[in-house]
């Protein structure tokens, strides 16, 4: 994970969940991501913005109240919005609101994939054999991002 990668899925974390205060169990999710990017991210790229989180939940100690979450979700959006600039051209007014939970949008665009297509693709999935011996490996449709399929993997 780069700092980059960070930034967008913290954000999306705060967007979807706009959590009031931060417990132990969300810390320690936060601080694996903060790892990944430290562990694969050479240091000379690594953006201030994950040390400073990383510093955060190191003071916090296990919690973090809605005043000082405040402030990181505030940083975060900032650092956000410096990354995603680029990404959105003319549209970043739209974005920021869309970002900041201002502006809701329709999905207009037709799924990707069918009901019918989605058959044929768990025909093939169930289909497919595990480079794994000795394991049950089974494909499940959980759901759908953006007309997307999202695919569960259980090997056993």
């Amino acid at each position: 994970m780069k700092s980059r990668d960070f930034t967008f899925w913290l954000q999306g974390f705060f967007e979807i969940q706009n959590p009031k205060y931060l417990d132990e169990k969300q810390i320690k999710i936060i601080q694996s991501h903060i790892a990944l990017v430290l562990k694969y991210e050479p240091k000379y790229d690594q953006s201030n913005f994950v040390h400073y989180v990383a510093g955060s939940l190191t003071i916090a100690k296990g919690f973090v109240g809605e005043e000082d979450l405040k402030i990181i979700k505030d940083v975060a959006y900032e650092e956000f919005d410096h990354k995603a600039h680029n990404d959105y051209g003319d549209d970043i007014d739209k974005a920021k609101r869309i970002h900041s939970g201002q502006l809701e949008l329709e999905l207009k665009e037709k799924p990707l994939f069918t009901k019918e297509d989605m058959d044929k693709i768990d025909e093939k999935i169930n289909n497919i054999n595990s480079p794994i011996t000795n394991t049950e490996d089974t494909w499940d449709r959980v759901g759908y991002d953006g007309g997307n399929p999202i695919m569960n993997r259980t090997i056993c």
